[in-house]
């Protein structure tokens, strides 16, 4: 038995229970690991909410982790009691060990924290496979992110920054509007309304060709608005979305990815095995600068 954080039915912070959970030897292709630090993200209040229904209760929350192997099942080659590692996906980190599949898993430098390593898996995850997957990002390449200093938008500005491409971020508070330029993010919109249409064309010299958005409602026609012909909207959000359908009505020249990060580790986790790889390489040598975070006891 291990202790887990699980939920029996979908509601609020109360529904969250810390209880024995049965856990047998790890299954062929599995790995046994200890936690030493596990992510919390917005994800996993939706679904705990059962804004983003979950396949069946009663289950463990968590989406990312990191600790120590301390067994492996059949057929495991790639890890061994010892080895330090980290994942995004599948969800069942609140818990003090897990079994899980190895092709999941990648090794941590020493020179990475538990803590970091938790911390960065689904953001940094999400934001390689967009600025990868879905538009050759360049020095030339002028994007839009909302909600910047979020912790999404925090590793996106990285990334883009590492090549040189044009950052314009949107954020509703002045202290993290203040933040965002301490960070080197020239071009900073006050996202409070959707009323930021004609700022951003001007500061992008008449669009942007990327929006990375997870906002509801008026924001989507209003990021639409702001595209340059032939540009990319990459819808990252859970709630109010829209279907390809209602895109290719205002603006039929956009190409539209709505990305779930969940489903892609499901189907391509050699790929992003990979990403996540050359991640955690790139935060080791120094090339990316771990986000800011704050840790909690269980």
């Amino acid at each position: 038995m291990v202790k887990a954080i699980r939920i029996h039915e979908h509601g609020g912070p109360e529904k969250l229970v810390w209880e024995d959970v049965e856990l047998g030897q790890p299954g062929q292709g599995e790995i046994r690991v200890k936690h030493h630090a596990v992510g919390l993200n917005y994800i996993d209040t939706y679904q705990r909410s059962g804004l983003y229904p979950l396949a069946q209760l009663p289950a463990v929350m968590g989406m990312e982790g990191a600790g120590e192997v301390i067994a492996v099942g059949a057929g495991v080659a790639d890890f061994k009691a010892g080895d330090r590692v980290a994942y995004a996906n599948p969800m069942g980190s609140y818990c003090e060990e897990r079994n899980m599949p190895a092709d999941r898993a990648v090794p941590v430098p020493e020179a990475i924290p538990y803590e970091t390593a938790a911390a960065m898996m689904l953001q940094g995850m999400t934001v390689r496979y967009l600025l990868r997957e879905t538009y050759k990002v360049t020095a030339d390449t002028t994007l839009l992110f909302h909600a910047a200093a979020g912790g999404v938008g925090l590793a996106a500005i990285q990334l883009a920054q590492l090549v040189g491409a044009t950052v314009i971020a949107t954020e509703a508070r002045p202290d993290k509007l203040d933040y965002l330029r301490s960070i080197g993010v020239e071009h900073v919109v006050d996202g409070r309304t959707p009323d930021f249409v004609d700022e951003v064309k001007q500061r992008s010299g008449g669009g942007v060709e990327i929006v990375l958005n997870f906002l509801p409602g008026e924001y989507i026609p209003a990021s639409l608005a702001v595209l340059r012909e032939g540009g990319r909207f990459i819808e990252i959000g859970k709630r109010g979305i829209w279907t390809p359908e209602h895109v290719a009505r205002e603006r039929a020249d956009v190409t539209y990815f709505v990305v779930a990060l969940d489903q892609i580790t499901e189907d391509e986790p050699a790929q992003i095995g990979e990403m996540l790889r050359e991640m955690l390489a790139s935060f080791a040598a120094g090339v990316l600068q771990p986000l800011p975070l704050k840790t909690f006891p269980i």
